[in-house]
């Protein structure tokens, strides 16, 4: 029983607390700025500018690739023993390595890092410009729940002047002081306020639900804000001109920031377009090596002794000596990679001349 008394107290007060939690107009901004969906879209967006840089400063580096393959021939190959051509399943090895690097392309990496910039800075305005959007929009629904409850509580307190001018009324009607019809006066405006009463409830409640559902809370009818007084800051905005009202706007906005460097990223996508039009120089590099793995002929210190040909009239026999051949197991892996090593390398250029005016309609479109 104890036992069940501490699971009741663990799980169902912290929930109790929090349903009983009264929210103050910072920790509202604070939590939406967590919660909401739109910024953390913006705040993706962002991320991804990030690593659109990071693939803009990688386009600088060279571009290097190791590779292997491992082959098996199966058919008709000459039996090295015997020297007849037989069914034999021979193995080679090769490995590579390429390198490379752009040397110039009318200076496109050097455009598609200052673009990758510039988009970051358009993704920062953006986050910012919607935080600042989704601020104003939970101080604007916190000062109407303060401005509903307020409303609630005149409505109440008119309600109740209502009820006691009725109570008042009543006596005097009864005693004959009044006639009747002051009372029928007064219980319509009681009506009135009953209604008014019901409308001010209903105006606190929905702002009550649309603040909740702004900071994505589901228990909104546990939902409360803190009473507490605020100190309004002195504004200077009433004793400038509104021409630096104007440029003050124009400077801070992030709207406007935003425009200006989506403007700035269009002309550099115009420049990135256009460089595809010029030449484009490159350099490359290439190691290459082979292994095998059949046996091989090789020559031993045995001499040997052939007929080459005929003494004419003679008829004697000519005989020259050769060095015999043995058959001998493959060369080592690392002699064999030495030997058969090769490299390749040179630079390459190439001039767009005609390319199905895809690069030239590439431009157009960019430019509209």
């Amino acid at each position: 029983m104890k036992l069940l008394k501490y699971l009741f107290v663990i799980i169902i007060v912290p929930n109790i607390l929090i349903g009983q939690k009264s929210w103050t107009l910072q920790q509202c901004v604070d939590r939406a700025l967590e919660m909401n969906i739109s910024i953390k879209q913006s705040k993706l967006n962002y991320a991804g500018s990030e690593i659109e840089k990071q693939g803009a400063i990688g386009n600088f580096l060279p571009n290097i690739n190791i590779g292997s393959s491992h082959s098996w021939n199966v058919g008709l190959n000459q039996n090295i023993t015997t020297g007849l051509l037989e069914n034999v399943t021979t193995q080679f090895s090769s490995m590579n390595l390429n390198m490379n690097i752009n040397i110039y392309s009318g200076l496109q990496n050097v455009k598609r890092l200052h673009r990758a910039n510039l988009s970051i800075l358009a993704s920062q305005y953006q986050l910012e410009d919607m935080s600042e959007n989704v601020a104003l929009l939970v101080a604007n629904s916190y000062l109407q729940i303060l401005f509903s409850k307020e409303s609630l509580a005149v409505q109440e307190l008119q309600l109740d002047i209502t009820l006691k001018e009725l109570k008042r009324i009543k006596e005097l009607v009864d005693a004959g002081v009044v006639p009747k019809g002051d009372l029928y006066e007064i219980e319509a405006n009681l009506a009135s306020q009953e209604k008014n009463l019901v409308d001010a409830k209903n105006s606190y409640y929905l702002s009550k639900i649309a603040l909740a559902q702004l900071l994505l809370i589901d228990d909104y009818e546990n939902f409360e804000i803190a009473n507490e007084s605020y100190d309004i800051p002195i504004s200077d905005v009433m004793n400038r001109t509104p021409q630096e009202i104007f440029s003050y706007a124009v400077s801070n906005k992030k709207e406007i920031k935003i425009f200006e460097t989506n403007v700035e990223i269009a002309k550099k996508d115009l420049e990135i377009s256009k460089a595809l039009l010029k030449p484009s120089l490159s350099a490359f590099y290439s190691y290459s090596s082979r292994i095998g793995y059949s046996d091989r002929l090789v020559p031993t210190d045995e001499i040997g002794y052939a007929p080459i040909g005929v003494v004419e009239g003679t008829g004697e026999r000519v005989i020259a000596p050769y060095t015999k051949m043995g058959i001998a197991n493959p060369l080592s892996f690392s002699r064999q990679f030495d030997l058969n090593a090769g490299q390749n390398f040179g630079l390459s250029l190439s001039i767009p001349i005609l390319n199905n005016l895809s690069r030239r309609s590439n431009v157009n479109q960019t430019k509209v």
